[in-house]
């Protein structure tokens, strides 16, 4: 199959979409497909590259300098260069099938170019680009999401949410479009337990992910700085960053001298399995997410996750490792932390069924289902 992948961001920029698409792209080029990227890269200048399993990756060049979330601006840029620029690349590569990851903007962008090639567009939905989910990034474009993702989503041959949350809040906007959930995978060869487990006596908590409203880093750096003086000797990282670092930095500082906060930075790609490895509890909070990628990983890696209800989606009711909180505020969550600080067993017990859950996490499977719905997409839409 020859496939092209649309999106605004991959790897280096974006967070978990940028690296699901990487690793779909790259398994399914190693698969032997014949596969495409078409994304935006940083300034101004427009790059192709090959990969070593030939895989072509496109870079347009629309002056983005963000490595995480785009700015307003930026996102229009994208917005632009994938509906006026992506096409000559497209047209060149011929492919069979299109998949936009994102309603917005690659989905609504690839409508025309999806027409003009004559091949059924697949929409992946990622989080950020369903209405609903999370506003608050998509500035002044907010406002009009559920236009674009109506839009993106009615033209689209399969609309592909990444988890039942996503398809939940898609299903008002989607019409009769056809749905099928696909969760994220975890490569389990890259993160997976450290070979000797540590005999540290402070437990180490990590946070990984942007340092915004939705992630409520600042729920949990209050919930640290209402502790009580007495207590198990934690040690937290926060590994990424972004606009609230600064409020962190203040809050932290207010924290019990039983607890140390380290602010890790925005962690290579390449160092995340060795900073999992390095703590024992995951601290995961968002407000909402889709299938969270550094859930997968913290899992696979060993680790145990705390987790608020809405930021564990349904897809992973099964998995082993979790304490969900019944509910969620900064002085429930500092008191299971606390908990689980001083309950080594317990905290073992679950870092044990983590272990055990993460050999059905991979990547493999979800690869396998990938190829089923887009062959199926391609046979259905060469029959209409």
């Amino acid at each position: 199959m020859r496939i092209s992948f649309v999106s605004h961001e991959y790897p280096p920029l974006g967070g978990g979409a940028s690296t699901a698409l990487e690793q779909t792209a790259s398994r399914l080029a190693a698969a032997g497909h014949d596969v495409q990227v078409v994304t935006v890269g940083t300034g101004w200048k427009t790059v192709c590259e090959r990969t070593d399993s030939g895989m072509e990756i496109v870079r347009m060049g629309v002056g983005r300098t963000r490595i995480l979330a785009p700015g307003t601006k930026e996102l229009l840029a994208s917005c632009f260069g994938l509906r006026f620029m992506a096409f000559r690349h497209l047209r060149r590569f011929r492919p069979e099938c299109m998949c936009a990851f994102f309603a917005f903007p690659a989905g609504y962008a690839m409508i025309r170019a999806a027409k003009r090639l004559n091949v059924p567009l697949l929409v992946s939905l990622r989080g950020s680009d369903v209405p609903g989910f999370s506003g608050e990034r998509l500035g002044i474009f907010g406002k009009v999401l559920p236009w674009f993702f109506r839009t993106a989503t009615r033209a689209a041959a399969l609309v592909v949410p990444n988890g039942r949350r996503l398809a939940e809040l898609a299903a008002p906007h989607a019409g009769q479009a056809a749905v099928h959930v696909l969760p994220n995978g975890v490569d389990t060869d890259v993160f997976h337990p450290s070979a000797s487990p540590r005999q540290d006596s402070v437990v180490r908590i990590l946070f990984v992910g942007q340092f915004i409203a939705r992630k409520r880093c600042r729920e949990l750096l209050e919930a640290l700085a209402a502790l009580p003086d007495h207590g198990p000797a934690m040690e937290v990282g926060l590994a990424g960053g972004g606009p609230l670092e600064p409020e962190l930095q203040s809050l932290a500082a207010r924290a019990p001298e039983r607890v140390r906060v380290r602010f890790l930075g925005l962690t290579d790609r390449d160092h995340m399995p060795d900073v999992y490895r390095n703590h024992d509890l995951l601290v995961q909070i968002s407000r909402s997410e889709g299938v969270s990628n550094v859930v997968l990983e913290g899992l696979a890696s060993g680790l145990a996750v705390l987790a608020a209800p809405e930021a564990v989606d349904g897809c992973l009711d099964g998995a082993g490792g979790i304490e969900r909180l019944e509910r969620f505020d900064p002085r429930t969550l500092g008191s299971v932390l606390d908990r689980l600080a001083g309950d080594r067993a317990r905290l073992a017990a679950l870092q044990s069924e983590a272990r055990a859950s993460s050999s059905q996490l991979g990547w493999g499977a979800r690869i396998a289902e990938f190829e089923r719905i887009a062959s199926r997409a391609v046979s259905d839409f060469s029959r209409s």
